[in-house]
C-alpha cells in the first residue's frame, strides 16, 4: 500500500509540474486601478468554459500571479487555490447597471470582468446609483450616458460559487435568484484554458475605467 501511494503521489506531482503554457509578461494581480492581467485572463477563461456573455472574478480571490515565463498546473492552483465552481445565470441590462455600481460602492473586493467595458465616475464625482457612464456588451451599448438603453433584456453570465453566494451583501446587492451549476473548477477552467492558448498576452485591456478629478477632461 505505501509503495502504491507514493506511485500515485509521483504521478500527480509529476503532473502538476508540467509545462501547459508560456506567459509573454508578468500576469500580475495588480489593479489599474481595478482592472488587472490576471484578472482578465481569469475571468477569459470562465467565458470560454461556459459559452456565457459576461465574466465576474471577485479581485480577493486572485491569490497570486503568473510571472512571464513556462506555466505548469502547480502555478495555477497557486492563483486559484479553492474549490470554486463555475455558476452561472442571467442578468437583466438594469442588473448589470445596478451590480457595477453596487461594487464600486463597495470598494473592497472589486469585481474583475470579460465581455464588457464599462466607464464610472468616482465616488467624489458622483453619488452612488449614478456613477455608470457608459456599458458596452460585447459591441452593444447598453448604457449610454446613464441611461440604461436595454433594462429588461438578459444577458448570460458566470462567476465563482463565492462571488454568487454573497451576490447580495458583497458584490451585487441583490440575490442571484436562478444559478446553473456548471460543475467546472475554476482552477481547472483556468488551467484548460492555458493549455489551449498557449502563449499568453493578457495585460490591461481598459475593461474597466474609472473617471476622476485628474483625467476628467480627457
Amino acid at each position: 500500500i505505501t509503495d502504491m501511494v507514493a506511485k500515485v503521489d509521483e504521478s500527480i506531482k509529476k503532473d502538476f509540474l508540467k509545462n501547459i503554457g508560456h506567459a509573454k509578461l508578468d500576469l500580475t494581480r495588480q489593479g489599474n486601478p481595478v482592472e488587472s492581467p490576471m484578472g482578465n485572463l481569469i475571468t477569459d477563461a470562465m467565458c470560454w468554459k461556459t459559452g456565457a456573455r459576461i465574466g465576474f472574478q471577485n479581485s480577493r480571490g486572485i491569490r497570486a500571479d503568473l510571472l512571464a515565463g513556462p506555466i505548469t498546473t502547480a502555478d495555477v492552483y497557486h492563483v486559484t487555490p479553492f474549490r470554486n465552481i463555475l455558476i452561472e445565470f442571467d442578468l437583466t441590462g438594469q442588473q448589470i447597471k445596478d451590480a457595477l455600481e453596487y461594487d464600486i460602492e463597495e470598494g473592497y473586493d472589486r469585481l474583475q470582468v470579460s465581455g464588457l467595458t464599462y466607464e464610472y465616475y468616482s465616488k467624489d464625482l458622483k453619488p452612488f446609483g449614478s456613477r455608470i457612464k457608459n456599458i458596452i456588451v460585447g459591441n452593444e451599448v447598453l448604457v449610454e450616458e446613464g441611461k440604461v438603453l436595454y433594462p429588461e433584456k438578459e444577458y448570460t453570465a458566470v462567476s465563482n460559487e463565492y462571488v454568487v453566494d454573497h451576490a447580495k451583501d458583497k458584490y451585487f446587492g441583490f440575490i442571484i435568484k436562478r444559478q446553473k451549476n456548471s460543475k467546472e473548477l475554476l482552477a481547472k477552467t483556468l488551467s484548460d484554458y492555458i493549455k489551449k492558448i498557449r502563449v499568453l498576452k493578457n495585460g490591461y485591456e481598459n475593461r474597466i475605467r474609472e473617471i476622476n478629478s485628474s483625467n476628467i477632461q480627457e
